[in-house]
């Protein structure tokens, strides 16, 4: 389970807005996770986008300012691989970009070597991509 930085004041929830200015693009084909994370995202401030293929992703990436990016691996219709070289190719240093799958053919090592932050495996914990965010941030 994650934790969202919630107040609570006189009987109402506030969402504390940690990420607020940060847009974030979610990249699955499962609409159930881009959901989710939507939400999540969303409940910490951000803006987001989200896409179910790198090809789609590519686009918003192209003509939107995209801080932050979150992909699945196996995607029909443009891979997460395919969609990080896409990007590192447009601009090396922007957005910041972080794999995560199921399952897949690439090692941690080789995703880092492509320019992603990290690779990691779901289910993947909501305080681990809050903690990549604010690194990004900082960088």
């Amino acid at each position: 389970m994650y934790s969202l930085d919630f107040t609570e004041f006189r009987g109402r929830i506030y969402i504390m807005k940690e990420f607020y200015g940060i847009n974030v693009l979610i990249v699955d084909d499962e609409v159930d996770i881009c959901r989710t994370l939507d939400i999540f995202f969303r409940a910490c401030g951000a803006s987001t986008f989200i896409a179910h293929n790198g090809k789609e992703a590519f686009e918003i990436v192209k003509r939107e300012r995209v801080d932050f990016v979150i992909s699945d691996i196996k995607m029909p219709g443009g891979d997460g691989i395919e969609l990080l070289k896409n990007i590192r190719d447009h601009d090396p240093r922007l957005p910041t970009v972080l794999i995560v799958t199921g399952f897949s053919g690439i090692s941690r090592e080789d995703a880092i070597k492509k320019g992603a932050v990290d690779l990691l495996t779901k289910p993947v914990g909501y305080d681990l991509i809050k903690k990549y965010i604010r690194e990004s941030l900082q960088s």
